[in-house]
């Protein structure tokens, strides 16, 4: 199922506007759901867990799932056009399908600060 997942995303309508045309499903993930994984907020899974109610993670997620390389493209590039950012931009894969959305967080932080430490040397 080709759809993208948005988390703590300010404007997720806008989002939904730059890709309109793409046809592709566009969810917002409320904060009581971070504690769920990746897989059941795909399939919509009606386990009963108590919300989460932690501490957030900084920032705004965007992960794209089934998507191929040209709608990635596609979707980074109407996203750039309209000047719609994210703090992270994220691939579904088959490792982080397992993750909560907290883990997904952290190894994109982890990532970021890789990629800083690079450009530093």
């Amino acid at each position: 199922m080709k759809k993208i997942l948005l988390f703590q995303v300010d404007n997720p309508l806008k989002v939904k506007q730059a890709i309109a045309t793409m046809r592709l499903r566009v969810e917002s993930i409320p904060n009581e759901k971070f504690n769920k994984t990746v897989e059941s907020l795909l399939n919509g899974s009606k386990e009963e867990e108590p919300p989460y109610s932690g501490e957030l993670p900084q920032g705004s997620l965007l992960l794209m799932c089934g998507l191929n390389n040209s709608e990635i493209d596609q979707v980074l590039y109407r996203l750039r056009s309209q000047k719609i950012t994210t703090t992270y931009k994220a691939v579904l894969t088959p490792t982080n399908l397992s993750w909560n959305v907290l883990e997904l967080y952290q190894e994109m932080e982890k990532e970021r600060q890789e990629i800083e430490a690079r450009k530093n040397k």
